[in-house]
């Protein structure tokens, strides 16, 4: 089993880190879904502060922040929308926009790209190019593409297995989103949360199928994931308490961090590489029972 502890946590709840990322100097970017906030976290210092607050609008007090990924060199594209955490309603469809958060200059930047009000709730989000973001819509079950200098979007990819199952026992389809590339192919892994698998699908340069959907492992109840460059899926399990890794050629999840009676991971929604590929960053989000937290597990 690996090695886990905590490098921060907040000190009060209920709280949730929905999302995280990395920026270049190896800071940790984290999204909160119970405020629409943006955490910077130290994870040499284990020190964090919120680093902006989004100007949304203060006549609804259920604003969130959802998935985030690197756009650009130090500019990141992250979900904002509505969600009623604490009443427990959710999202509230078409709610949703992209933001961008610019940190090259060493300020803080941030600007709308676009309202997407098709999209009935942003969750994961991943880079394609410099120009394109992925976002998942978790209700509908599409893969959007969104154009970050004009605020163009449209969907770019559907097939069943990104749709809720018949008999959901909630309302999360596709969730977690990743672009991974080799020399000789791109592709699109993603999560379906109520199918309990997790899918990848080859690509060409315009974002069209190269092939059928393949499913790489079920059985678990899937959120976000990461992926090594020899193609070894790290996924976080969120009720399972559990991250699992999916190596190369297996669909057999192996357990790396977390058992079903304990909190080290529990909840774990969101994961990141931070020092190469030796060191898994988590956002567990069991924050009623403890306050949010990013954990840091070493798998070598």
């Amino acid at each position: 089993m690996s090695r886990v502890k905590t490098i921060f946590q907040l000190s009060y709840q209920p709280t949730w880190f929905e999302n995280i990322t990395i920026r270049p100097n190896g800071t940790i970017l984290a999204t909160r879904l119970d405020v629409p906030e943006i955490w910077s976290i130290n994870p040499a210092t284990s020190t964090g502060s919120s680093l902006c607050t989004l100007p949304l609008a203060e006549d609804n007090p259920n604003q969130a922040l959802t998935g985030i990924c690197q756009a650009r060199p130090d500019v990141f594209a992250f979900g904002a929308g509505i969600y009623d955490l604490a009443g427990a309603t959710g999202a509230k469809a078409g709610s949703f926009s992209v933001w961008l958060a610019d940190l090259s200059s060493g300020q803080v930047k941030v600007s709308k790209v676009a309202d997407t009000p098709e999209i009935e709730m942003i969750n994961g989000m991943a880079t394609w190019d410099e120009n394109t973001v992925l976002v998942t819509d978790c209700l509908r079950g599409k893969i959007y593409k969104l154009d970050v200098t004009s605020g163009a979007y449209s969907v770019a990819l559907e097939d069943e297995t990104m749709t809720l199952p018949p008999n959901a026992p909630f309302p999360i389809a596709i969730n977690g989103l990743k672009v991974h590339r080799t020399p000789t192919q791109a592709y699109v892994y993603y999560t379906t949360t109520t199918r309990n698998s997790v899918y990848r699908l080859a690509v060409a340069p315009n974002l069209q199928p190269a092939g059928p959907v393949e499913t790489l492992a079920s059985g678990i109840v899937p959120d976000d994931i990461a992926i090594t460059q020899d193609g070894t899926v790290y996924v976080c399990t969120n009720v399972m308490n559990t991250v699992v890794k999916i190596p190369p050629g297996s669909n057999e999840p192996v357990v790396v961090a977390g058992e079903a009676t304990s909190l080290a991971v529990a909840g774990s929604t969101a994961c990141v590489f931070g020092k190469g590929e030796s060191v898994l960053l988590i956002a567990p989000v069991d924050g009623k029972t403890e306050p949010a937290k990013i954990v840091e597990i070493k798998l070598t």
